[in-house]
């Protein structure tokens, strides 16, 4: 992979670290191949997913909501997932090093 390409990666990969509000933590304490695996599904579901409002859909009787892209709703499936669930002490680690870097003691 080119180095033009990696750049990028890290770019797009800091740019939804930026985005995980409350979820930082969880995030931080994945490992750096879980957070590239987060990041290329992230723009996957964003390129495959092109609703642009709530649709219903009724299937044999049952009503079926297609949403648009959301990030808030796609990080509530992906933790979910047993492949994303950090280990207990890399969320302690993080937490702590989260609280010292915001408090500057």
């Amino acid at each position: 992979m080119s180095s033009d390409k990696k750049n990028q990666h890290k770019k797009e990969l800091n740019s939804l670290r930026n985005k995980m509000g409350s979820n930082i933590i969880w995030f931080d304490s994945l490992t750096v191949k879980r957070q590239y695996d987060v990041l290329f599904l992230w723009k996957r579901e964003k390129y495959s997913n092109t609703l642009e409002s709530v649709e219903i859909l009724k299937i044999r009787g049952i009503t079926i909501k297609k949403f648009p892209v959301s990030l808030k709703h796609f990080l509530k499936k992906i933790k979910k997932m047993d492949r994303f669930k950090p280990l207990i002490s890399n969320i302690r680690d993080t937490k702590i090093d989260f609280i010292l870097k915001n408090n500057k003691l």
